[in-house]
């Protein structure tokens, strides 16, 4: 109806329609902050729709809903590497990244330059890691390289982004290496618990 009273329902109903996606507690909170009505027999906690109008800009304009940043994407930029996303799988990364922040519903825009920085790195393939990692020297078990790829590509895209990727390194660095010292040296794990072993009785005799 033409009035300019409004209950939560109504207003929820309405975000819906306008396809804007808020979190239910942002909408409460913007609801029961507004100006309530001069009616004192109101029984439905009614608010005010110019104060709740003014109260929803307010607050939309610290950044943009998951609809306006997929109208951003798809029909603003023409990034071509960004065309090819669904918008599925843009509002759930919209909502994972949300959901780090805080989950207020919108992002801010240094928010919504590095969430578009992120979709629009396609990542690292196994064929490239391999040729990178031979460019840089690094001589290591082709098999191993590939189980630790296969492993760590938690998102299942056969593409390896930065964190995968900086867990590529934890691993090499942690697991790939020790083995391949031990390898070059002609040393098996027990013949080098062995050797400390000796080494620890060694230096106790000393001090003994």
């Amino acid at each position: 109806q033409n009035t300019g009273e409004c209950s939560l329902q109504v207003l929820q109903k309405v975000l819906e329609r306008c396809e804007l996606t808020l979190p239910r507690i942002v909408v409460t909170s913007l609801y029961h902050s507004a100006k309530p009505t001069d009616n004192f027999n109101d029984s439905w906690n009614l608010r005010k729709v110019s104060d709740l109008e003014d109260r929803i800009v307010m607050y939309l304009v610290k950044g943009l809903p998951a609809e306006s940043v997929e109208a951003l994407i798809f029909d603003v930029l023409s990034v071509p590497s960004l065309q090819d996303i669904g918008k599925a799988e843009l509002k759930f990364i919209f909502q994972q990244v949300d959901t780090k922040l805080g989950t207020n519903g919108f992002l801010e825009p240094r928010e919504i330059r590095a969430l578009i920085t992120f979709l629009g790195q396609a990542g690292m393939s196994l064929a490239d890691l391999l040729k990178s990692l031979k460019t840089l020297g690094c001589d290591f078990p082709e098999l191993k390289i590939k189980e630790a790829f296969l492993l760590l590509d938690t998102s299942g895209d056969d593409l390896m982004d930065l964190p995968e990727f900086l867990g590529l390194m934890d691993y090499v660095i942690v697991r790939l290496i020790p083995q391949e010292i031990m390898r070059v040296m002609g040393l098996e794990p027990q013949q080098v618990i062995l050797r400390l072993v000796v080494a620890v009785l060694t230096l106790l005799s000393v001090f003994l």
